[in-house]
């Protein structure tokens, strides 16, 4: 029953945040403030997918492959919401920031 509510609840905040992500980048400002809160909406969706499949028989391959595509929108979701949060506070993050947290997060990502 637990994994039942749970691929329902993965796929709710699929289905929101692809309506979201798409609502932001049709109709609203084209700023970088709003490709950043899309950009973090479809981070969400990369994490979530491999989760709905996480319970289906897979070959010890696949899960890995599915858990390193799962990582990839969990490891930015760190850095791509902080930028977000600067944007819409109209500051800027310093280049070297952004490449040291984007840098963080791709190097805690284990493809094994």
């Amino acid at each position: 029953m637990l994994d039942l509510l749970l691929r329902i609840a993965y796929l709710w905040a699929i289905g929101l945040s692809l309506y979201t992500a798409g609502w932001l980048l049709m109709k609203a400002d084209k700023n970088r403030t709003t490709a950043a809160l899309a950009a973090c909406q479809l981070l969400i969706i990369i994490w979530c997918i491999p989760q709905l499949f996480s319970a289906l028989p897979m070959t010890t391959g696949m899960k890995y492959l599915a858990y390193g595509i799962s990582y990839v929108g969990i490891s930015f979701i760190g850095p791509a919401w902080l930028e977000f949060a600067f944007l819409y506070s109209r500051r800027r993050l310093e280049t070297w920031i952004k490449i040291l947290l984007f840098g963080i997060g791709a190097s805690t990502i284990r493809f094994c």
